[in-house]
């Protein structure tokens, strides 16, 4: 007996050692020479708990903290929502809230980006709460739509001197704008961009259509626009869906979808997703953008929209001070080191330590792993120089480890304690040549937010 507990107990250790091998002796392999898609920015809704008719009490006396905090965590582009006026859907939007959304929010972020060498997105956004178009009980007609659409960018342009990077057509139809039908979005979109256009602002960066109901509910809203307006799609840059159903089994469909109209895909909004899911958004729909929610809400104890923001304000309006959200600390390993312009290039791991990687614009390289346990790995395939090493797991937080450098050939070490994230990434731009895979000529038109040549 006691020899086949012995026996029993020295198979288990193999076991246990051969497991351990097998976790901390894995090797990650980057390949700058093949590319994706090209990243655009990592939104967030313009609320900070500023506005008056729900404003934290104490919002002046951290705001300025909070906004340097937004920024250090690497969001850069916004989404501005713009409404009409409750009630009054004749008299046109609400710029009143749309000025106190950009001063108190948008400016500021712009400002501090600025300083940074770095430029804020806006991303305007009509939210249409108060149900004055589509043709399920709208009351007013698309050229109403229109109208304000250029009214509000002349207003932008007037008063502040700038315009939206981009026009999100309408936020979650159906459901927030609950009137809208998928033609409306498509007569919307033409409508929109023909008034801009005889407006003067041309060549404008549409976005649609921005389903809330996930993969397949984009998908098919998608066929529907394509379908019943075409050229409304053609006027697309952004192929947008939220991720507020199932999606992981329809991201390679929404990536071949968007490739196929020369669009970048973008998941703009679901509260509570992780970094998993940004994790699987990027690597399988190739999004070129993604938003969790909001920069900032005031914690009232409502667990449903727990994790909907990337900042949370204890306390609730009465709060005194700001926390990054726990989910936060994981997005924050992607988006403070993968910048706007960033390619991504191939990267192979395993499922234990699966990679993401990307080259900056500024040429630094950046290898985001998610690690689903602990363990030791290696990188290989990054191009000479010194990089940095932090990581995040459930216990802790933006943990460094020492800096490498490494020659031509050389591979980087690194390790986690538990499962969670590990970013390694460029101190200074590489001094070798940045190679695309293949050459590509100056007359080769590319697709919006990719690195990809249209067909």
């Amino acid at each position: 007996m006691k020899k086949i507990r012995v026996l029993l107990y020295s198979s288990v250790l193999a076991l246990v050692l051969l497991f351990s091998i097998s976790v901390s002796g894995q090797t990650i392999v980057v390949d700058p020479a093949r590319t994706y898609q090209t990243i655009v920015g990592w939104e967030g809704v313009a609320q900070a708990c500023h506005r008056e008719d729900e404003k934290c009490v104490n919002f002046d006396t951290f705001k300025d903290a909070l906004f340097d905090a937004i920024v250090e965590m690497g969001i850069n582009r916004v989404r501005l929502e713009v409404h009409a006026v409750e009630g009054k859907c004749p008299s046109g939007w609400n710029l009143d809230l749309l000025d106190e959304d950009i001063n108190d929010v948008v400016l500021p972020l712009r400002q501090r980006l600025m300083a940074r060498g770095e430029a804020l997105w806006v991303n305007l956004n009509y939210v249409d709460t108060a149900d004055c178009y589509g043709s399920g009980g709208g009351s007013q007609p698309m050229p109403h739509y229109a109208a304000q659409l250029v009214r509000t960018y002349d207003h932008l342009r007037n008063r502040y001197g700038f315009l939206p990077d981009s026009w999100e057509v309408v936020l979650e139809p159906g459901v927030v704008s609950r009137y809208w039908r998928d033609i409306d979005v498509g007569q919307a979109t033409i409508a929109g961009y023909n008034a801009l256009e005889a407006a003067g602002y041309k060549g404008v960066y549409v976005i649609g259509p921005s389903t809330p109901s996930g993969g397949q509910a984009a998908l098919q809203a998608f066929d529907s626009i394509l379908a019943a307006t075409p050229k409304a799609i053609a006027k697309w840059k952004e192929f947008s869906y939220h991720r507020y159903h199932t999606t992981d089994p329809y991201l390679s469909e929404i990536k071949a979808r968007a490739q196929k109209h020369n669009l970048g895909a973008a998941m703009l909004e679901h509260g509570g997703s992780s970094y998993v899911d940004l994790h699987n958004d990027l690597k399988h729909a190739d999004v070129v953008a993604w938003e969790q929610y909001a920069l900032a809400f005031a914690d009232l104890g409502d667990r449903q929209y727990e994790h909907y923001s990337y900042f949370d304000i204890p306390g609730g309006y009465n709060g005194t001070t700001f926390a990054i959200d726990e989910y936060a600390k994981f997005l924050r390993q992607y988006f403070k080191w993968i910048r706007r312009g960033a390619v991504r290039i191939e990267a192979a791991g395993s499922a234990a330590f699966d990679p993401v990687a990307f080259r900056n614009a500024n040429g630094t390289y950046v290898v985001v792993v998610k690690a689903s346990q602990g363990g030791a790995f290696s990188v290989e395939g990054l191009p000479a120089g010194s990089y940095g090493i932090r990581y995040t797991t459930n216990s802790q937080y933006d943990q460094a480890q020492p800096d490498e450098t490494i020659v031509s050939g050389q591979s980087i070490s690194a390790s986690i304690p538990a499962e969670g994230v590990l970013t390694i990434y460029g101190l200074s731009a590489s001094n070798e040549p940045q190679e695309e895979g293949r050459r590509r000529s100056s007359s080769e038109k590319r697709i919006p937010g990719t690195n990809r040549r249209a067909r």
